[in-house]
């Protein structure tokens, strides 16, 4: 993976099912720091930063709804940009793969992300985001074909 222009420093990872859990249901305020969204008319789950949340001026709110569905926080991509530089993240809706071949792919309105972290007997542990969902922690055959976060360490 390139880091910027052709640069190769920064060490890229999936997050672990404990980083995944501490970051959707243990930190200090965590029922208030994700909710549904819809970005650019994709829906998905956001992330806010650690701290005091400010909405940022001109995102077309007056603040982030915590216990929203994909329909109340509504962003253009131009608002979104202005949410992802205050320390937002986005994590998109959109399935996973199945087999191969014709009909693999299941669109949904799901997002389906692994953690790095292994489960059992070709089982690894995975997030499920949905409408309502603010995020679950499971475990699925590693067979199928799910979104990956990468994150990195920052000092």
């Amino acid at each position: 993976i390139q880091y910027g222009h052709g640069i190769t420093t920064r060490s890229w990872r999936t997050l672990t099912q404990s980083e995944w859990n501490y970051l959707l249901n243990e930190r200090v305020g965590h029922d208030v720091k994700k909710g549904g969204a819809t970005v650019n008319s994709v829906s998905g789950l956001v992330i806010l930063p650690d701290g005091t949340w400010n909405q940022p001026e001109g995102t077309g709110q007056e603040s982030f709804n915590p216990s929203a569905g994909y329909s109340s926080n509504t962003y253009s991509i131009e608002q979104w940009d202005k949410m992802e530089k205050a320390g937002a993240i986005f994590l998109p809706v959109g399935g996973y793969r199945q087999g191969s071949g014709e009909g693999s792919v299941k669109q949904t309105v799901y997002g389906y992300y692994w953690t790095s972290t292994f489960y059992q007997d070709s089982k690894a542990y995975r997030l499920t985001i949905a409408n309502n969902n603010r995020g679950n922690l499971g475990n699925q055959s590693t067979s199928f074909g799910m979104f990956v976060r990468l994150v990195s360490n920052v000092q």
